[in-house]
């Protein structure tokens, strides 16, 4: 068996034959599918057990979150190589075949991607990622990740695939974390291996789902990634390359935050963050911008994140 596909299920009936008839029509047939079933309360589960292909099995649990369901499906894989699909996405009938590509490609990874299109249900946006070297249609290894995340990320959980020995060496995805669990086990493998990428869009994130947990605003003090981007500054690894894209990495999110924490009148906590901001070349002047921010009264910072908000959409 080449690919044990793990499917966290969490109240999505509407969605979840859309994302495992995506997967029984694969190209590549070597797999078995784990849909792990983290205490849904709707019809999901049933709807997945009418399914009579034997390489489908269902795990339930009382439900403890996205990063448990997934460790559970690690847990329970019996290939080496583990997938990741959430309930509501889809993938194209080739995204493993392009996967078992990069695989052969790059035998040394411990994370193979893909990039990825989203649909509101009206229209198809593709995410434009900065710092990225490799050219649509192409593939290779993404050396400057930290830089590439300093932005749209080039992937998400349902265009991964990593091998299960990486991922039970990094302890798995962090369980309790509400945002950026999945940034955080990405870049705990990137520390100790490389990711293998292929920019070709075989995998739908529908933006439009009412289920899909909301991504917009970090409301979170303890953001997973930066958290471990400082640990790891603190145990002196690295070279000066990597210590310094960390630094701007740690920047870009905790600048997300004390923005998140701007909107919502949070301006002291917001200030903290920001003056925790330490080695960025990057992000200096926006820092200090930011800190002018968190001095004004909460209903004008409100009123100009709304003209922001109007003048963006007016250009579109």
């Amino acid at each position: 068996m080449q690919f044990s596909i793990v499917i966290p299920l969490y109240n999505k009936e509407p969605y979840i034959q859309r994302a495992l008839d995506s997967v029984l029509v694969q190209t590549v047939q070597d797999f078995e599918i784990v849909i792990v079933d983290d205490g849904s309360t709707d019809g999901g589960a049933d709807l997945a057990r009418r399914y009579t292909d034997s390489r489908i099995r269902l795990i339930q649990q009382t439900n403890a979150g996205v990063s448990a369901a997934r460790n559970r499906g690690v847990a329970e894989a019996k290939a080496d190589l583990v997938a990741f699909l959430d309930a509501d996405d889809e993938w194209d009938n080739n995204f493993l075949e392009q996967i078992s590509f990069l695989i052969d490609t790059y035998p040394a990874a411990g994370l193979f991607a893909a990039s990825y299109r989203m649909f509101s249900g009206i229209d198809t946006q593709y995410p434009k990622i900065k710092n990225l070297s490799i050219p649509i249609g192409g593939h290779g290894i993404l050396e400057k990740y930290l830089a590439i995340m300093l932005g749209h990320a080039p992937f998400f959980s349902s265009s991964v695939v990593c091998s299960k020995e990486i991922l039970q060496k990094i302890g798995g995805f962090p369980v309790g974390i509400t945002h950026g669990e999945d940034l955080d086990t990405w870049l705990r493998i990137y520390l100790h291996s490389t990711l293998a990428f292929i920019y070709s869009h075989p995998v739908v994130y529908f933006t439009g789902s009412p289920a899909r947990a909301a991504y917009g605003w970090i409301h979170e003090t303890d953001f997973a990634p930066t958290q471990t981007a400082k640990k790891f500054l603190d145990s002196g690894s690295g070279t000066p390359e990597l210590i310094a894209d960390l630094y701007e990495y740690i920047a870009y999110y905790e600048l997300q935050i004390a923005k998140s924490q701007v909107f919502y009148g949070m301006h002291k906590q917001a200030r903290a963050h920001l003056l925790g901001i330490k080695k960025t070349r990057l992000y200096r002047h926006e820092k200090i911008l930011w800190i002018f921010w968190t001095f004004m009264p909460h209903f004008i910072t409100r009123m100009a994140f709304r003209l922001k908000a109007f003048f963006r959409q007016s250009e579109h």
